[in-house]
């Protein structure tokens, strides 16, 4: 009331709030009222201000009008008074929609707030995803593309910041970009994919910048060459908010060969695979695809993977392919301390010691025994009995089973070469052959001096010649010994008896006598039998030098030296390709003789000897008479050569030897894919099995089992060893290396079986009987080949023949008409009586011979 009547006296309302407010006090100011703070006023029953001095009568203890305030208490007041007055609107009409009241006046909603009530209180936030930049509205409407609204508060639709977007309308959040993309600018409704390659460490990321490669890639630009050295080191950070701000050097995400590289993707330098082996990270160290050089270790458990330059211990090198100073090559990839050093020369006299009882057993096999009379003159009848029986014990010699055998493990070893993922255990067990091949890597030869290629290659060619030299010093030594200590007591039979005086005579004809007349052709033929013993082992050993394998990198290397190049694909390092491959040109030629001398010689004299005894074997049986001395030399000195193939078919010597050379050179031919070096292997083998050459019926059963066998090994490996198995909740280390060892078992028990019970030694037994049914007799085939003899030809013994078998069976040493003859006159064979006998008689006895 009392503002009431104070507005009453104002001559005009302003809008300005507080102009009025003046106004009022300049009027209560006029009722001599001090203040309007703290005072008790009473107005009359006309609601009228009495004046000061009806106050002063109505407020005891008021004195004097300065204590007289111009408020009344609440108590005696209708309304309490608000300061500054509400609107009439806000009062009594009320705030419409779009505003609230505030208690004075009605307000329009602020930006991002709605009202859609009538005389609200409050404004309401914009619900998430909503926003509203008006004044005074009644709703609110959704977020665009690219913003976002969390709700709960007046800022409303926000712009996405860098790293996140909003990908449709009325979002009440940002999404941060996924794993693998990237948003540089603000308000955007996606986020920039790092590509097929890349990837980001972390989510919302703001920068191409933090595109680092994918787990399995490499990349290609962050090493570089630091100073002179084959060092290097990594520029670069891996830390994704780091690399915001970091200087990324050109370059590219390269998918990695999981068989080679374990990568780690983002920057991380990538490291080899166990097996493998990486020269530097150095840029001038990269192959042609930009990755990090890497080389396939021989064999690959010297190598162990990880960082450049790491090798198992005591390993050094390219494809960690050398042993360190004082250390020598040992199985399983590992380098053992030399416990012997030597000089060249002492080795070189060691192995030729160690040759000489080898070259001995192969010269015995080359002795002539001279059927001549005392006169000189020679039994026609009795050159025919000595001729078959060279021809039947030449065929009969068990020997030729060890060269079977021999040749089957020799292929074995030839397999532990091959290019597969075998384990070192397993790759151990295929290599134990390999002893029968001539491997110098066995002898420790860095530990006599030979620590170079070119002398390590050139020790290895010169294995043949110290056997060579080896059975030209026991030819010379022997022939020395039967001139002048021809009538040396020690060496007489006569003067002892039993085994002694046995044994004398076998060595006297082995060795002294029966150098008679074959003369230095004995040397050649002592080659010529051990050429075919061995000649997988020669074969694989002349091409040593030039047996290469192809590495990741596109390098090739020597198989047996991995650090030697035969081809550099790339300059590395700053070497370039022809610096790299200078110590492999450099001993090509050493390589060319020895492919000569232990390659083609062996072969040529293989056709050479051949067809010469098939023309001799011809001539006699087409002309019905024997041979002249000097071809019936020549064909009892290569009697073991030819000799154990079937009647006519000599010449399978030159198959049997190309066979084994194709075998052998199956790293040469196919040096990198082990899948295709098997299907190769197995494909001549199983030709091979069609093929029954071996004139004794025993041996061609034992070459059928061994060749089944080794397809049997082939399989296996093949199986295990070129394609993945699945584990399968079972230990495959432990089957792997078990199969291994029940097929070594396997041959172990197999061997001696066949050549036991195969080869007929019990004749007429009925183990013998049963075994010889599995397998289809090559008898029958024989008498094919024979030339048109037949059973009805095989005419009876003559006494000489009978008396001959007869000394043989009984092991008679010395004729008895020779009882009585010096040792310098003793021939070396018994002397018999001459039996005339016509020459069509001579030419059955032969066949006969030939047949049986």
């Amino acid at each position: 009331h009392l503002l009431a009547i104070c507005i009453s006296f104002l001559a005009e309302w302003s809008p300005d709030m507080d102009t009025n407010r003046a106004a009022i006090k300049l009027e209560l100011w006029r009722n001599s009222f001090d203040t309007f703070w703290d005072a008790n006023l009473r107005f009359d029953k006309d609601n009228r201000l009495n004046g000061a001095f009806i106050m002063l009568q109505q407020f005891p203890g008021t004195t004097s009008f300065s204590d007289l305030k111009a408020v009344a208490p609440e108590a005696v007041a209708e309304v309490p008074i608000q300061i500054p007055m509400p609107s009439f609107e806000s009062r009594f009409i009320g705030c419409p929609p779009g505003t609230f009241n505030d208690g004075l006046e009605c307000r329009n909603c602020s930006a991002n707030t709605f009202s859609d009530t009538t005389n609200a209180t409050r404004c309401e936030f914009c619900p998430p995803g909503q926003g509203q930049p008006l004044e005074g509205q009644t709703s609110c409407t959704d977020c665009e593309v690219g913003q976002a609204n969390p709700g709960g508060s007046a800022e409303g639709c926000r712009d996405c910041t860098m790293g996140t977007f909003s990908d449709r309308k009325g979002s009440s959040v940002c999404q941060r970009c996924a794993t693998g993309e990237f948003n540089d600018r603000e308000r955007q409704s996606g986020c920039t994919k790092c590509g097929k390659t890349r990837t980001t460490g972390e989510l919302g990321s703001v920068s191409a910048k933090q595109c680092v490669c994918k787990e399995g890639y490499f990349f290609t630009g962050l090493y570089e060459l630091v100073g002179d050295t084959n060092k290097t080191s990594f520029k670069g950070t891996t830390e994704p908010r780091e690399l915001i701000n970091a200087t990324i050097p050109e370059g590219t995400c390269k998918l990695c060969n999981d068989d080679l590289y374990e990568c780690r993707g983002s920057f991380h330098p990538p490291k080899a695979k166990d097996g493998f082996y990486m020269e530097a990270y150095d840029i001038t160290y990269r192959d042609d695809n930009g990755f990090p050089a890497i080389y396939e270790c021989s064999p690959r458990s010297s190598c162990e993977g990880g960082a450049p330059q790491k090798c198992k211990k005591h390993r050094t090198g390219i494809a960690c392919g050398r042993c360190e100073d004082g250390y020598s090559k040992s199985r399983g990839g590992r380098c053992n301390k030399c416990s012997i050093k030597g000089n060249r020369a002492g080795f070189l006299i060691i192995c030729l010691l160690v040759m000489l009882p080898i070259g001995a057993y192969f010269y015995s096999k080359t002795s002539y025994e001279d059927p001549r009379k005392g006169d000189g003159t020679l039994s026609a009848s009795t050159r025919s009995v000595m001729s078959s029986r060279t021809d039947r014990e030449a065929a009969d010699d068990p020997n030729k089973a060890f060269l079977i055998i021999l040749s089957f493990l020799q292929h074995i070893g030839i397999i532990s070469s091959f290019n597969l993922k075998m384990p070192v255990d397993v790759l151990t067990l295929f290599s134990i052959p390999r002893i029968f091949m001539l491997d110098p890597s066995i002898l420790s030869m860095s530990c006599w001096g030979f620590d170079t290629y070119g002398k390590q290659l050139a020790f290895t060619y010169s294995i043949p010649l110290i056997f060579v030299a080896s059975v030209i010093v026991l030819h010379f030594s022997f022939r020395l010994l039967g001139h002048v200590g021809g009538n040396w007591a020690p060496l007489n039979p006569a003067r002892y008896s039993g085994k002694k005086a046995a044994f004398l005579q076998w060595f006297r004809k082995r060795f002294i006598d029966g150098s008679h007349g074959v003369g230095s052709i004995r040397i050649l033929a002592t080659v010529a039998q051990t050429s075919s013993f061995l000649y997988v082992a020669l074969s694989s050993l002349a091409t040593a030098g030039i047996d290469c394998y192809r590495h990741p990198s596109g390098d090739y290397t020597v198989r047996s030296h991995p650090y030697i190049f035969c081809h550099a694909a790339r300059a590395y390092g700053g070497r370039e390709p022809e610096d790299r491959e200078k110590e492999y040109r450099d001993q090509l030629w050493m390589v060319g003789l020895a492919m000569f001398l232990y390659i083609f010689c062996p072969y040529i004299i293989a056709i050479v000897v051949s067809f010469r005894v098939q023309n001799l074997v011809n001539f006699k049986r087409k002309n019905g008479r024997n041979l002249e001395e000097s071809d019936a030399i020549f064909k009892a000195a290569f009697k073991y050569v030819v000799g154990k193939y079937r009647n006519g078919m000599v010449w399978w010597e030159c198959i049997w030897m190309a066979r084994n050379a194709v075998l052998a050179l199956s790293t040469v031919l196919l040096p990198n894919l082990g899948q295709l070096q098997l299907m190769y292997y197995a494909v001549i083998l199983t030709f091979y099995l069609s093929l029954a050459p071996w004139r004794r019926s025993a041996n061609s059963k034992l070459d059928v089992a061994l060749t089944l066998v080794l397809l049997h090994i082939i399989t296996m490996v093949g199986l295990f060893y070129t394609f993945p198995v699945p584990d399968d909740n079972i230990n495959m280390s432990a089957a792997r290396f078990s199969t291994a060892v029940l097929l070594f078992v396997e041959v172990l028990a197999l061997v001696p079986f066949l050549y036991l019970f195969g080869s007929g030694f019990k004749k007429g037994s009925s183990s013998s009987r049963r075994f010889s049914a599995i397998f289809q007799s090559s008898r029958r085939v024989s008498r094919m080949h024979v030339g048109g003899a037949s059973e009805k030809n095989i005419k009876p013994l003559n006494d000489d023949e009978s008396s001959i078998r007869k000394q043989e069976k009984k092991g008679a040493a010395i004729h008895p008409a020779e009882q009585n003859m010096p040792a310098t006159q003793l021939p070396a064979t018994t002397q018999y009586a001459e039996q005339p006998a016509t020459a069509k008689a001579h030419s059955s006895e032969i066949d006969a011979m030939d047949l049986a």
